[in-house]
């Protein structure tokens, strides 16, 4: 995709800073949803925001950034937003560092839009010392479906990861998803329904708000769109989004069957993408499938080894088979720490698979994740760095245990308890 020359609405921050709403941005991020746009696909209205310099100034917004930055956003017809980093750090033609920099999720009104901006900002800054960083502000959809596929062009293998609520859920390795793999022609499937136990991330617009939730209580309007059973409890997440818990069911046929709708919409823009495409997509209440990011593949699906034979189970009380997600065999001490600032020799366990700094990933000699799938951001900065890492154990590491961990079979073994 060659880079366009800019045109934007250009005003100055005070301290002689500029901030400008693009109508042809540059980042691989911003021009991946117009391309997706262009080629006729369903994308959530976006503008983007850009901010050369190269310091941080803590208030960016005067009156009349403010105002021209209020005029763009009542332009959406939803007033509920996500507001996303699109970096050159994040997101390469020949390198990702998925999830580097933080992003927000129902967003309302336009003091929190600022908000957002300025900590991502904030983030870039800290993690690179400048803020050449442009920033997506989008319409976000409430879906009742969301995952991740990866489609790798000369080996016409597709990877697909989902779950029910947001693809939230799905790239910050907070479930377990629905994993599916098409090679020559064929769809497999894992068969992970023996996890009973079910959580994602929901949009508040499908929680029943008249009822309470309490423990073992049933809410219609979530089970109803989401085909789970009991819903045991619900937490905040953040803001406009919730964590439901409850009991997991296997997603009816008619999800199978829009599989082939998913694959068909992103070979459209595939062939613009040098060795395959990294998508996210979401399917609303009506049925209607989203587009919310296509990038560029930047690690080949072949040195992934999961279909329908891989199996995900406690299998003893010294061996757990979890899905591979990075290959390479270590030997080593867990701890449960994930701010190393400098290389600590250790195997890192965290809850779910996703981490704060992708840069600290490099100081642990591998990662396991209670959950998580091969497709979150943690798996795919692990293979990006080298770091052997096996995702959705569905098990519990103390720290201080000794293990050994298996990435490319999905294997963790305990071998001293503490």
């Amino acid at each position: 995709m060659t880079q366009r020359k800019l045109r934007k609405h250009l005003f100055k921050i005070p301290g002689g800073y500029l901030v400008e709403i693009l109508d042809e941005p540059t980042s691989l991020k911003a021009t991946g949803l117009q391309l997706l746009k262009e080629k006729g696909l369903n994308v959530p209205a976006f503008f983007v925001v850009g901010f050369p310099g190269s310091r941080f100034k803590k208030d960016l917004f005067g009156i009349e950034e403010t105002r021209i930055l209020k005029d763009h956003l009542s332009k959406f017809k939803n007033t509920s937003l996500s507001v996303r980093s699109a970096s050159k750090y994040e997101d390469g033609r020949k390198k990702s560092n998925a999830g580097m920099f933080l992003s927000y999720n129902g967003v309302q009104g336009i003091n929190a839009v600022k908000n957002c901006i300025q900590n991502i900002l904030g983030d870039h800054y800290a993690k690179t010392g400048n803020i050449n960083c442009e920033i997506i502000i989008q319409e976000t959809i409430n879906t009742r479906f969301a995952g991740v596929t990866l489609f790798e062009s000369a080996l016409s293998k597709c990877y697909m990861e989902s779950y029910y609520g947001s693809c939230r859920g799905v790239v910050d390795g907070v479930v377990v998803p629905y994993i599916s793999t098409l090679e020559a022609g064929r769809w497999s499937h894992i068969d992970n329904v023996h996890i009973t136990k079910s959580k994602f991330i929901v949009s508040n617009h499908f929680i029943d708000k008249v009822l309470i939730p309490l423990p073992g209580q049933k809410l219609n309007k979530v089970s109803q769109a989401f085909e789970l059973g009991n819903i045991r409890f619900l937490q905040r997440y953040n803001a406009g989004e919730s964590m439901v818990y409850g009991v997991r069911k296997m997603p009816s046929s008619s999800y199978r069957q829009s599989m082939d709708n998913i694959l068909k919409e992103i070979l459209k823009v595939a062939p613009y993408f040098k060795k395959g495409v990294d998508a996210e997509w979401g399917i609303n209440e009506q049925g209607i499938l989203f587009f919310f990011q296509a990038r560029a593949l930047t690690r080949s699906l072949a040195q992934l080894s999961v279909d329908e034979n891989t199996t995900m189970d406690v299998l003893n009380e010294t061996t757990i088979k979890g899905l591979p997600a990075s290959s390479g065999c270590v030997t080593g001490t867990v701890t449960q720490h994930s701010n190393a600032t400098s290389p600590c020799k250790k195997i890192l366990f965290i809850r779910e698979a996703t981490i704060e700094n992708v840069e600290y990933l490099r100081n642990f000699k591998a990662v396991i994740s209670q959950f998580g799938g091969i497709l979150s951001h943690l798996a795919i900065v692990c293979r990006e760095q080298g770091i052997p890492c096996v995702v959705g154990i569905q098990a519990q590491i103390a720290e201080g245990t000794e293990v050994s961990i298996d990435g490319k079979s999905g294997t963790v073994k305990i071998l001293a308890k503490v």
